[in-house]
């Protein structure tokens, strides 16, 4: 993984401006898809279904659960019924399966179970 993405700067923001278009096209074709969003390095994690790629730089994600990974080992989780997404910002993607082929429940269930996964607990 590259850390150009979402990097800041001129350097950082060249170096992103020349992956997007591809990511752009590979989200594209996983219109959708429930999916994994790795963002900004891996710090963030969305899960959800891939509804649109607006103008080859912004990903609309929809029935979202999103993980903030803390410094230290903490994190948090939000859920969001829309949630749009620089795709300068992602890292990398996992496409999982088309949605209709599952019920709302059996997303949630998953949900869930990778949110328990997520989950840890710190021992001092």
């Amino acid at each position: 993984m590259s850390d150009s993405h979402g990097s800041k700067g001129s350097k950082g923001s060249e170096n992103c401006c020349n992956c997007v278009e591809g990511m752009a096209e590979k989200l594209e074709q996983f219109k959708g898809f429930y999916a994994y969003i790795y963002e900004e390095g891996n710090k963030a994690l969305a899960q959800g279904a891939i509804r649109n790629v607006k103008d080859n730089s912004v990903l609309h994600l929809e029935g979202v659960t999103k993980t903030v990974f803390l410094p230290g080992g903490g994190l948090f989780s939000n859920v969001f019924t829309d949630l749009y997404i620089s795709i300068c910002s992602i890292t990398e993607f996992a496409p999982l399966f088309p949605v209709d082929s599952v019920s709302a429940e059996e997303i949630t269930n998953m949900q869930n179970e990778m949110q328990k996964k997520l989950n840890t607990t710190r021992i001092r």
